[in-house]
């Protein structure tokens, strides 16, 4: 009779070891049971965060874009020279390979040599602003309409986007030589925020 319980007792821990083998760990109320759960959601954070990490692509983004140019003017001997500093604001949208750039403002300040300064608001300027980019990584190459090319350099996030060149031109045989020195800072924006105009 002994022998009997014993057995009986045998089977039922057999059947129960068994049952509890063909559960799917994911369904067992213990912690290990929840430990694949918890990886899943872990993977699924991680991959989330790499996704949503830095970002320098430029398409498809609007900025608030603030040109510093200095054009210096001069003529041989003792004939008139010039330095113009201007601020031209733009708000400058970028799209498979055009960028735009709507005017705002151009304000100068323009210095001759006789001693004064000319301050003068609301310079016309070409509307649009019209160029080609080609991005590689955080570098852009620009090719404007006419013909002039630089090179932008992008943060890690693009929000924000600098560049600076220098030319030099000889106009009627050495009458007059110019010289440019550019300054070029965009700031990204949201395409309702407001890029405020010189004065705004």
């Amino acid at each position: 009779m002994r022998s009997l319980k014993f057995l009986a007792m045998f089977m039922a821990i057999f059947v129960t070891q068994t049952a509890l083998a063909d559960t799917a760990p994911g369904d067992t109320p213990s912690p290990f049971g929840d430990m694949q759960a918890q990886l899943d959601a872990l993977a699924a954070r991680t991959q989330a965060l790499e996704g949503g990490g830095p970002n320098p692509n430029i398409d498809d983004r609007t900025y608030c874009s603030i040109l510093g140019l200095q054009i210096m003017r001069a003529r041989p001997g003792n004939q008139t020279e010039e330095t113009q500093n201007n601020i031209i604001r733009r708000v400058v949208r970028f799209e498979n390979g055009v960028l735009t750039g709507d005017l705002l403002s151009n304000t100068l300040n323009n210095h001759s040599d006789i001693g004064t300064v000319t301050h003068t608001p609301n310079i016309p300027s070409p509307d649009p602003l019209v160029a080609n980019y080609l991005q590689m990584g955080t570098k852009v190459d620009i090719t404007f309409s006419n013909g002039t090319t630089t090179n932008w350099h992008v943060s890690k996030d693009g929000s924000l986007i600098v560049g600076s060149m220098i030319s030099h031109t000889v106009i009627g045989g050495g009458a007059v030589t110019v010289g440019f020195v550019r300054n070029w800072t965009l700031v990204e924006i949201d395409p309702l925020d407001s890029c405020d105009a010189e004065n705004q």
